[in-house]
C-alpha cells in the first residue's frame, strides 16, 4: 500500500513538470522573420488594401533582429529585443530602440507591442503606450485564397471634382472576355507565378511585393478591357523600392496575353486609363522634399505597343 502511494506522488510530481514544461514552451522565443503584413480595412466580406491616395498605408515588415513598421508618412525600423509567444498566434515583441535611415544611430526606447492573428487572413497589431493600433493582412494569401482586395476608392481621398478627371468618362463593357475582377485576379496571380521570378533573375537584391495592383482599360484598341498590373518591389534587406513598372495583358478569348513589360524609372502611380493610353503621374523630389513626400508632380502618357 505504502509503494503505491509512493507511486502515485511521483506520478503527480511528473504531471506537474510537464505541465509546467508545457507553460514555458508556449512562452518561448519566436521568429516572425520573412512575415510582411499590410494595412486593411474589412467591411462584411469586402477587404480594402489603403491605397496611397490617403498619403499611405501600413506595412509591417519582419527581419531577424529588427521589424519595420509604416504608417502614413513616415516609417522605422524598431530593434526586436524579444518576441514571446503567449499563446498560438499571439506575441509579445519588445522593442529597445529604433531608427529611421541605416546610417543612423539608433534612438534607444524600450516599447512593448502586441501582434495577433485574428483569423486565417487578418491580423491586429498594437501599441498601448502609442495608442495605435492597427488591422492587417498579407496581400498575397489573400490573392492565393482566391479572395478579392481592392484599393480604396478615389472619393475616400480627392474631392469629386479631382476624382472626375482621374477616372474615364465612360467604361467598356467586357464582351467575348473574363470579367474585370477575374481578368486582375488571373494577371496578379500570372505576375507572382512568371514575372516575379524573371525580375528575381535579373535583380538578386529583390526582396518581396510593395504594392499590386490591378487596372481595365482597353489599350489595344479591340472595345474589350484589357489588364494592367502595376507592382512595387522592395530590397531584401531595407524598404527601399527598387523597382517598380507595369505588365500588360491583352484580355481576349476567355484568356490573357502578356503584350508588355513597361520599367519607367522613376516612382510613379496609374491615374487612369483612357483612350487606348495608360496615364501615369511621375514623382521626383523638390530639393527640400522629405523622404516620404515627392512634391514635383506630372502626367505622363505610356502608349502600349500592340500589333494593331
Amino acid at each position: 500500500m505504502m509503494r503505491n502511494k509512493i507511486l502515485i506522488i511521483i506520478f503527480s510530481i511528473l504531471v506537474i513538470g510537464c505541465k509546467g514544461q508545457e507553460k514555458d514552451r508556449i512562452k518561448e522565443s519566436v521568429n516572425l522573420a520573412n512575415l510582411k503584413l499590410l494595412g486593411v480595412t474589412k467591411t462584411d466580406s469586402l477587404y480594402t488594401v489603403k491605397n496611397r491616395c490617403d498619403g499611405g498605408y501600413p506595412v509591417l515588415r519582419f527581419y531577424k533582429s529588427k521589424f519595420y513598421f509604416y504608417v502614413p508618412q513616415e516609417g522605422a525600423y524598431y530593434l526586436t529585443e524579444s518576441i514571446e509567444k503567449i499563446e498560438n498566434n499571439f506575441y509579445k515583441i519588445t522593442t529597445n530602440g529604433y531608427y529611421f535611415l541605416s546610417s543612423e544611430k539608433p534612438i534607444k526606447e524600450k516599447s512593448i507591442w502586441h501582434l495577433k492573428k485574428v483569423n486565417q487572413l487578418l491580423w491586429n497589431f498594437r501599441n498601448d503606450k502609442l495608442n495605435t493600433n492597427y488591422q492587417l493582412a498579407d496581400s498575397t494569401s489573400l490573392i492565393n485564397k482566391k479572395i478579392a482586395f481592392y484599393n480604396q476608392p478615389c472619393k475616400e481621398c480627392w474631392t469629386d471634382e479631382q476624382c472626375d478627371e482621374l477616372e474615364p468618362k465612360n467604361t467598356l463593357k467586357t464582351k467575348a472576355s473574363l470579367s474585370s475582377k477575374e481578368a486582375i485576379k488571373w494577371g496578379q496571380d500570372e505576375f507572382i507565378k512568371k514575372e516575379l521570378p524573371k525580375l528575381r533573375n535579373l535583380n538578386k537584391d529583390i526582396g518581396g511585393i510593395d504594392v499590386l495592383e490591378g487596372y481595365t482599360g482597353d489599350v489595344t484598341n479591340d472595345k474589350i478591357d484589357d489588364v494592367i498590373i502595376f507592382y512595387s518591389l522592395s530590397a531584401k534587406e531595407s524598404n527601399i523600392i527598387i523597382s517598380n513598372g507595369l505588365v500588360v495583358f491583352e484580355n481576349k478569348d476567355n484568356t490573357l496575353k502578356l503584350i508588355e513589360n513597361m520599367e519607367p524609372d522613376y516612382m510613379f502611380y496609374v491615374k487612369k486609363i483612357f483612350n487606348n493610353c495608360i496615364y501615369i503621374e511621375k514623382l521626383e523630389y523638390a530639393e527640400n522634399d522629405g523622404r516620404c513626400c515627392p512634391s514635383l508632380k506630372s502626367e505622363v502618357q505610356l502608349k502600349v505597343k500592340t500589333k494593331n
